[in-house]
């Protein structure tokens, strides 16, 4: 009898440690990149005026503002498809493009220079295309409560480099402006950063949407910008020659918003 007790115990055990398994192996987060890239010429000599990005308030995204948007809001990317009960991005914008800019001792001589970016997002195959709408978004799939309510998107770029003469444009921000959030979940609490500002520093990590401790944002919920509402701002001085590169991580986890 104790024979039997002993195997049924031992039965049980590994059971509870294939639940335990299967638990951990779902996704939990993760990350996903967005390319950030200038091209500057020499050349120019139109005034251009230091802007004063960052100011608009956050609102609300009304998907009938966009007629339509394709995939629409709160819909996920055909190539972001995750299981149900998991927690992941399900869309991410692919670049912040700012063209090709003129460089010029005037504009250098600015105490600020800030470049608009281009109105344009790219595909999986790398195809450009205009009207771009980007997308931050964010699925959880997790059961409510138990403690996997929390979640929160924070985000890191390196600095802007040319890869040829290796030249930064040290001290270089990525501001969105006029961001907006859309949820499918009609109870969900997101919270937003005021001010969503990048500092292409390779150190500073900036948290920017989430849910606060004890609240809810569950099914596909956006952060949703105009990809032309993206600015590049940086010092006169630093504007120079060449082809200028940054990756944007964000980086999701199951941590409540900060």
């Amino acid at each position: 009898m104790k024979k039997v007790t002993l195997l049924c115990v031992v039965a049980l055990g590994t059971i509870a440690l294939a639940s335990a398994s299967n638990v951990n192996a779902a996704q939990v987060g993760g990350s996903q990149t967005t390319d950030g890239i200038i091209k500057m010429k020499p050349g120019g000599d139109a005034d251009i005026l230091p802007k004063d990005p960052g100011k608009e308030d956050d609102t609300k995204i009304d998907p009938k503002d966009y007629p339509d948007p394709v995939p629409l809001p709160g819909d996920p990317d055909a190539n972001h498809v995750v299981k149900e009960g998991v927690l992941a991005f399900t869309k991410n914008p692919k670049v912040f493009n700012f063209g090709t800019q003129d460089v010029s001792a005037k504009i250098q001589a600015q105490k600020t220079y800030t470049v608009k970016a281009l109105n344009q997002d790219i595909d999986a195959a790398k195809t450009p295309f205009s009207g771009g709408i980007q997308t931050l978004q964010v699925y959880d799939g997790r059961p409510a409560g138990s403690n996997l309510d929390n979640w929160q998107v924070a985000v890191k770029a390196t600095t802007f480099t040319d890869a040829t003469s290796k030249k930064t444009l040290d001290g270089a921000t990525i501001h969105i402006k006029g961001a907006g959030t859309y949820t499918r979940d009609k109870a969900a609490d997101l919270t937003v950063a005021p001010n969503l500002d990048i500092v292409t520093d390779n150190i500073t990590t900036s948290t920017v949407f989430g849910v606060v401790q004890g609240k809810q944002a569950k099914e596909h919920s956006d952060l949703t910008w105009k990809a032309e509402d993206v600015e590049l701002e940086m010092a006169g001085s630093q504007a120079k020659v060449g082809t200028f590169e940054s990756i944007v991580t964000w980086t999701l986890t199951d941590a409540a918003y900060k």
